[in-house]
């Protein structure tokens, strides 16, 4: 392993993932901060009984699903800017991740919403959690 301020470099996957990464979380970063203020030109596509059933969550339901959102672009962020904390924020990102698909699991959103889609998202995510662990151990973060 490389001691702190060592010159590892960066993998070219490292870019390309974190540019991936970096559109995907910021993309679910907007829809969560456009739902929660209600913004409804962007709501407006969206069938009145999905929208009551995000505007009545729980409080505790909001606070996992921005962490887990909001967090996952911090964390991207972080990966890109090489820190170690990165490995950490991914992790809890996605431990919130888990708890909000749970949550739909258990109280399924109106008119559709694919928990196999929620899976494979938290299963790629978990997948990340490890790459960026993997990148921390070579010593490729700071």
């Amino acid at each position: 392993m490389a001691e702190f301020g060592s010159d590892v470099s960066a993998p070219w996957h490292m870019w390309a993932l974190g540019g991936l990464l970096l559109l995907w979380n910021g993309l679910a970063t907007v829809d969560y901060v456009m739902t929660v203020i209600r913004y409804e030109p962007y709501l407006a596509s969206y069938p009145d009984e999905v929208l009551a059933y995000f505007f009545e969550a729980p409080l505790w339901m909001y606070v996992m699903w921005g962490v887990s959102m909001i967090g996952g672009f911090i964390s991207t962020v972080l990966l890109l800017l090489r820190r170690r904390i990165a490995v950490l924020t991914f992790a809890i990102a996605w431990v919130c991740s888990v708890v909000a698909v749970i949550y739909s699991a258990v109280n399924p959103v109106p008119e559709g919403g694919s928990i196999l889609l929620a899976v494979s998202v938290i299963i790629i995510t978990f997948l990340l959690l490890i790459y960026v662990y993997w990148l921390q151990r070579r010593g490729v973060l700071r």
